[in-house]
């Protein structure tokens, strides 16, 4: 197996795997022991949700899809060893959510990954997958 040293992480794949929903894609882009942490408008910062490993990324992408959200990265800085990316997700019936994002980087592989996330409630974009 090559060594992934000095990859630099391709953020033109990771937006083009979100604009096609391309889910393997997006997980290629992470370590298998990621660490994720979401503030959400549920879960505030003294509570955020914290997830380990590729597979709550998984469950989260697939409920979108299937909830028909549309996914864009509005704008993507990279560095070396981190980067920040705002997304634009929007849900049938209007519910709209924008998610700051920081990661650290490894390789060209996000390790961490840290999100603010704004917009409608979890349980309004959960109900948006069954309005239509």
């Amino acid at each position: 197996m090559q060594s992934r040293a000095g990859v630099r992480f391709d953020a033109e794949g990771y937006a083009r795997a979100f604009d096609t929903w391309d889910i393997p894609a997006l997980l290629s882009h992470y370590t298998d022991d990621v660490e994720l942490t979401m503030v959400t408008p549920d879960n505030p910062p003294g509570r955020p949700l914290a997830f380990r490993g590729k597979a709550p990324l998984r469950m989260m992408w697939e409920h979108a899809v299937s909830a028909g959200a549309k996914v864009s990265v509005r704008k993507a800085v990279v560095g070396d060893d981190g980067a920040a990316f705002t997304f634009d997700c929007e849900f049938p019936g209007d519910h709209i959510v924008v998610s700051n994002v920081l990661v650290d980087l490894a390789d060209g592989l996000i390790v961490r990954q840290h999100e603010v996330m704004v917009g409608a409630p979890v349980e309004a974009v959960a109900a948006a997958g069954g309005d239509e």
